[in-house]
């Protein structure tokens, strides 16, 4: 994207820098926000599933997966925190979707919004046109849902 001109540069300092301040309007209190919270959070996900995202979580790790692009492109991969945030956002989903139990799908459907910010990425994989979007879709690709061999 090119900078913008100075027409334009003058217009967003009038617009995101004067007086005017915009109206909002509540939606939520923070009692309502208290109770979305705890009822996300009484959700259930079952051990298999659970599983799969710890799975996903430690596939971001290049000492933890056998995938090249992780090994070759990241840095350090995502902490529990991440594995904190795919599990409680997959629990959102799943309320949103109208469903009551987490699965599968609403941790894939996560697992961007949730993990990209946590993998950092090596200088190469900027070099190379390589996201952490891409890295994470690759990870989704190749994680087994089984429950591994005991």
């Amino acid at each position: 994207m090119p900078f913008p001109p100075e027409g334009d540069l003058l217009e967003i300092a009038r617009r995101t820098t004067g007086e005017s301040t915009p109206q909002l309007k509540s939606v939520a209190d923070a009692g309502a926000i208290l109770a979305a919270q705890r009822t996300a959070r009484e959700v259930p996900i079952a051990e298999h599933v659970l599983r799969y995202a710890a799975r996903l979580v430690s596939a971001t790790h290049p000492d933890r997966t056998e995938l090249d692009s992780v090994r070759r492109y990241v840095r350090w991969g995502a902490s529990p925190r991440g594995l904190q945030a795919l599990v409680l956002g997959g629990k959102v989903r799943a309320l949103l979707e109208g469903r009551y139990n987490v699965a599968f799908d609403d941790l894939n459907a996560i697992a961007q919004p949730a993990l990209r910010h946590r993998i950092f990425l090596q200088f190469e994989a900027e070099a190379d046109g390589i996201t952490a979007d891409r890295i994470i879709s690759e990870i989704l690709e190749h994680t087994s849902k089984e429950p591994a061999n005991k």
